[in-house]
């Protein structure tokens, strides 16, 4: 068991059949939370994957009962297929753009109003959530993201927006409320991920002196890739959006990952 299970765990009482259970699993590791009226009751961050399946604390949270549970599955094997284009048989198709390994799970559905996504997840990343049956809940993480930025602020063509976790990096760039460019990269530190959010803003033809950027998830304002990224663009700083009700303890951008599976409804296995 993890030396601290909750990062946060709220005095209030809550029934657990009146609130959301969400979480988020990346190859590695995963977060969770419990919401109820809007409001963060419970939250764990960056918690190792085989607690899932074997940490007794962890497995009474997963099978409580509760209204809706919604999974997030983060990948990096994955496309994006425009939703005008339609092919027979179209997920196993599609699928076969994808560097898909036998153990691999393929799932589909659609990522927003112009575009499907179909990705892949090993097997070991899925054993846990096959112990308590809440794989067939799951989503592709990044588009809760995606929706909860594109939804929530204001439309702009200057920002570049970031989510980290962990070595993980999603990169987004929207342009009159559209998602005109999103992708996910491994880094191993921070020059690395200057260089992916410099990599996307070159693909883009941005002018980085008018160019801010927005980061959520695991970073903290002083930190050293921030500062990096101020030294190329015109400003970088921790997004301030904030989708439910938190205690002090839990800064905004930390938990904006997770908390945007609110907005997300299952995708369809394929």
């Amino acid at each position: 068991m993890s030396n601290t299970l909750y990062n946060y765990f709220s005095t209030d009482k809550f029934d657990s059949s009146n609130a959301t259970l969400l979480l988020l699993v990346a190859p590695d590791h995963f977060s969770a939370a419990v919401i109820s009226n809007r409001k963060v009751m419970a939250w764990m961050d960056n918690c190792p994957l085989d607690e899932l399946l074997n940490d007794e604390e962890v497995g009474a949270l997963l099978s409580a009962r509760y209204a809706q549970v919604v999974t997030g599955l983060q990948t990096a094997k994955f496309t994006l297929w425009p939703k005008a284009v339609t092919v027979p048989n179209q997920t196993p198709v599609i699928a076969r753009l994808l560097d898909i390994e036998a153990a691999d799970k393929v799932f589909s559905g659609s990522f927003d109003e112009h575009n499907e996504v179909v990705f892949a997840v090993p097997q070991a990343q899925l054993a846990g959530l096959q112990k308590y049956n809440l794989e067939l809940q799951a989503v592709f993480a990044a588009k809760c993201w995606v929706n909860a930025v594109k939804n929530n602020v204001q439309p702009s063509a200057q920002n570049l927006y970031l989510n980290v976790n962990r070595q993980q990096l999603d990169v987004l760039y929207l342009n009159e409320g559209s998602v005109r460019f999103y992708n996910h990269f491994t880094f191993r530190n921070s020059d690395e991920m200057v260089y992916y959010a410099l990599l996307a803003a070159q693909q883009l033809e941005l002018n980085l002196t008018n160019t801010y950027v927005k980061i959520s998830g695991n970073v903290q304002p002083a930190d050293h890739c921030i500062s990096r990224l101020a030294e190329f663009f015109k400003g970088a700083e921790v997004t301030t959006l904030q989708l439910v009700d938190l205690p002090e303890e839990i800064p905004s951008h930390q938990i904006l990952a997770l908390s945007a599976l609110t907005l997300c409804a299952s995708l369809a296995e394929a």
